[in-house]
């Protein structure tokens, strides 16, 4: 391989190698983990608390706000309850029509 092909090649996976590291390091982490306990205690964690398992989590940016829910046991049971009645309430209304 001629030299400057090499050299060539080697500066292109340089800089693409640097302008992904540029891109990791930049990129705020989804990593804060906030729950309220069975007992009632607020827990955090950059990753998520054991006794945070089937209760709600919020998952935090670094300055504190909310970027999602991940639903706990019982939240997930009333949504599913509530989409079930929802549903059934929709099936009869169509049946009368």
């Amino acid at each position: 391989m001629p030299r400057t092909l090499t050299l060539s090649l080697y500066l292109s996976a340089l800089l693409l190698s640097a302008s992904a590291l540029a891109q990791t390091s930049a990129k705020p982490r989804e990593a804060f983990f906030r729950c309220r306990s069975a007992g009632g205690q607020t827990l955090y964690g950059d990753s998520m608390p054991p006794a945070c398992q089937g209760q709600d989590t919020e998952v935090l940016n670094e300055r504190g706000i909310q970027l999602r829910l991940i639903e706990g046991d019982r939240t997930r049971a009333a949504r599913l309850e509530r989409e079930s009645l929802e549903a059934k309430a929709s099936a009869e209304r169509n049946e009368r029509l």
